[in-house]
């Protein structure tokens, strides 16, 4: 996953695995390749979130 605002963030996820991160508040763009699957988001946050991604 690639994470960035004014900085830049790539966090490894590994297969059948989780990991996360600790941001601080701000807009940021979301991009990664997830089991095959592009994902492409933008979020703000201006409070505390759980992000899951998942296969289905």
């Amino acid at each position: 996953m690639r994470i960035a605002n004014k900085h830049d963030y790539k966090l490894a996820i590994p297969a059948k695995g989780e990991n996360f991160i600790v941001l601080e508040k701000g807009k940021y763009s979301i991009t990664g390749n997830i089991c095959g699957s592009s994902y492409e988001q933008i979020k703000d946050l201006n409070k505390g979130i759980c992000l899951t991604l998942r296969q289905l």
